[in-house]
């Protein structure tokens, strides 16, 4: 008999080597997805001081919305990387559970994961981005009330608009 290759997906065997081959790649993915959000954010940021909050938040929702594939190419990639000399098993006998039970527990982790992240991160994220919008929304509203009670000479009204405005972007550029 020829010497077996062992079959060894991203996740690794079943608390064998190698299981944090999965994390790892899902850890790069992200990333990588950050990244590419901060080179190319998509959609601009309301305002300039929310380009890193803005950037962060798309780059989450992206990567959740990759997240199955992510997960379904690191686990299935490496099926097609490992010949096994000595294939004589058929479909679900139990050597051939035992060759993939690391897979089959790092996709009901997996898929646990997503579920976190789709009703839990997902929401929040998407939070974050419309907190941000309105934010925007609301300083130009606000610096343009209060440049109008400026030029009227209402000067009480305008500092209340700039006040606004401070609490939203204490560093803005000068009206």
């Amino acid at each position: 008999m020829g010497k077996r290759k062992k079959l060894v997906s991203a996740a690794g065997d079943f608390l064998g080597t190698n299981p944090g081959i999965l994390v790892a790649y899902m850890a790069v993915s992200f990333l990588v997805i950050l990244a590419f959000r901060f080179v190319f954010p998509g959609e601009g940021a309301p305002l300039e001081n929310f380009f890193l909050p803005w950037s962060l938040a798309r780059g989450i929702a992206d990567f959740i919305g990759l997240f199955p594939a992510l997960v379904m190419s690191a686990l299935v990639i490496p099926f097609g990387f490992t010949i096994d000399d000595d294939a004589g098993f058929s479909r679900f006998s139990p050597l051939f559970i035992l060759k993939i039970q690391g897979s089959i527990l790092a996709a009901i982790i997996a898929s646990a994961c997503y579920g976190f992240l789709f009703f839990a991160a997902l929401p929040m994220a998407q939070e974050a981005q419309s907190v941000m919008r309105s934010k925007g929304e609301l300083f130009g509203m606000a610096k343009q009330r209060a440049e109008l009670h400026a030029a009227q000479r209402e000067w009480q009204e305008a500092g209340r608009f700039l006040n606004i405005c401070e609490n939203i972007w204490y560093l803005s550029p000068p009206m």
